[in-house]
């Protein structure tokens, strides 16, 4: 990528610039030679802080808006680098800038990517309206999730999953929307009720869904991990299953884990894939959890590792008395806490539910 070259003195005033700033700007170099940097530039109180700052973290960086005659105002990421003289005096700065239209345009399509994903998707308080004491904690990586929950009411059942498709960002996010399609196309539209069922039917949906793929393309790891619960309110009992993934139940205050298949949903490589389905009465005040594992597998700490299956299990377990949006708020602190200055590794999904 080409980049944009100033070289300026000690009052900001331009010395030089290569020939792709003079193409970019669409003007003959002496026009601008001695003429302050700021002039080339929106106004910007990020850029005259650096300017004025005699001591730069050259890691930084800050994104302006070029004043150009061939192409108009354009965005471009700048950096600075100080020059010193022999006894360390600054007498100037390099200034590096990076055209960053693509990346912009990009990212507004990947921001309307996400208001499609939101639309599909059911909101916390529509759940709240069918279960009042639940949460979801949901944190994507990036800005559109491979992560997703799921839920639907109908006159005899509840059912909720929470998802966790092959990848993050627009790829998991595809992912999403095949999968909250085909949930809804089995339960809503064919009424298969059972867990274990649903889920067989999801296998087959997603492979159905990626068949069409290039024969040179690889199917093995397209596809996603689901926990499923049903709750029955006619005969009062919760049906959970669930395919690579655990959950679990907190039922008099001993936690029960729910583990899942073995078995992915999607991919090329198993056939007659078997899902088990868990089924408890329900007793008052028992609690469910749903989760991907984004929140297990994030590094941090002390020690810079992950967070564990058993660390997670103990510490839901540690504050499963308090109230559900206590929960939820602890659930962040924690996370972030844990994550400290380390990049987020996953998307994060937990979902609970008093029953």
């Amino acid at each position: 990528m080409k980049e944009l070259l100033f070289f300026i003195d000690e009052n900001s005033e331009i010395i030089k610039v290569n020939k792709f700033t003079i193409d970019t700007l669409g003007i003959n170099f002496e026009k601008i030679k001695g003429q302050s940097i700021r002039e080339l530039f929106d106004k910007s109180e990020k850029l005259n802080t650096l300017l004025n700052n005699h001591y730069i973290d050259e890691s930084n960086s800050i994104d302006l808006i070029l004043k150009t005659q061939r192409f108009g105002k354009i965005p471009v990421n700048v950096s600075f680098s100080r020059i010193k003289d022999k006894i360390g005096d600054n007498i100037g700065s390099i200034i590096v800038g990076r055209d960053i239209r693509d990346k912009i345009q990009i990212t507004n399509s990947i921001n309307y990517a996400k208001l499609i994903q939101q639309s599909i998707f059911s909101s916390i308080k529509n759940l709240q309206n069918i279960i009042p004491e639940s949460f979801i904690f949901f944190k994507p990586r990036d800005i559109v999730s491979g992560d997703f929950y799921w839920f639907k009411a109908t006159d005899r059942f509840i059912f909720i999953a929470v998802v966790d498709c092959t990848g993050h960002g627009v790829p998991g996010a595809f992912m999403s929307i095949i999968g909250s399609t085909l949930l809804n196309e089995i339960i809503v539209q064919k009424n298969i009720t059972l867990p274990s069922d649903i889920l067989s039917n999801l296998d087959e949906g997603v492979k159905n869904s990626l068949s069409n793929k290039s024969a040179n393309e690889t199917l093995q790891d397209d596809g996603m991990e689901i926990s499923l619960c049903r709750i029955d309110k006619k005969y009062n009992k919760i049906t959970v299953s669930s395919s690579n993934q655990s959950s679990f139940m907190i039922i008099q205050n001993e936690i029960i884990e729910l583990p899942g298949s073995l078995h992915s949903i999607g991919g090329m490589t198993t056939k007659n894939k078997i899902f088990d389905n868990h089924e408890y009465e329900i007793i008052p005040n028992s609690l469910l959890y749903l989760y991907s594992d984004g929140f297990q597998d994030q590094f941090g700490g002390e020690k810079n590792k992950k967070y564990t299956s058993i660390r997670f299990s103990n510490f839901i377990h540690s504050i499963h008395s308090k109230s559900m949006a206590e929960q939820c708020s602890i659930i962040e602190k924690e996370f972030e806490s844990w994550k400290g200055n380390n990049k987020q590794i996953d998307d994060v999904t937990v979902l609970g539910i008093k029953l």
